[in-house]
């Protein structure tokens, strides 16, 4: 069924794909509606192999699409945001991993910990007991929920206009 359903539309064929399924006591016969737009194409003739999705906004020649290409040794997956096209991007490789958001909020989230860069220059890491470290255009921030431990090998130095100690 997933094949007929595939082919049809990936040939353009909307409708309604007819089917039955076969039990021990009788016969269904089912329905499914197949769009006629290809939203998902799946390019197996060449290497490497890629996936797309959407049709996109029109707004660029990417704007509103996705790709997903695996090549030897990583994949990337990328989306391009409506209207402007602009990248927003994970590359997995053998080397590492590289997220890309060219423009806008990137977020990194775990159980134990958030990080968010903004389009204005801030970057700020929260962990789950509370503790933040913010750094903005304009300075630095921490708020630690514990003890700060400070270790040098060498001299720690400390300038600044005021130094104030509580």
């Amino acid at each position: 069924m997933l094949k007929a359903y595939a082919a049809a539309a990936n040939e353009q064929c909307g409708g309604t794909l007819t089917y039955f399924e076969l039990d021990k006591e009788n016969t269904q016969m089912y329905t499914a509606k197949i769009p006629d737009t290809k939203k998902l194409k799946r390019y197996k003739d060449y290497f490497p192999d890629a996936i797309k999705h959407g049709e996109g906004d029109g707004m660029t020649a990417t704007s509103g699409k996705y790709q997903e290409v695996k090549y030897n040794g990583g994949l990337s997956q990328t989306y391009y945001q409506s209207n402007t096209g602009r990248e927003r991007s994970v590359l997995l490789d053998d080397s590492g991993i590289i997220t890309t958001a060219d423009q806008g909020k990137y977020t990194a989230r775990s159980k134990e910990f958030q990080f968010i860069a903004t389009d204005n220059g801030t970057y700020r890491l929260s962990l789950s007991n509370g503790s933040t470290f913010e750094l903005t255009t304009s300075g630095l921030d921490m708020d630690i929920q514990g003890d700060i431990n400070i270790k040098a090998t060498g001299n720690i130095k400390m300038n600044g206009a005021r130094i104030d100690l509580n």
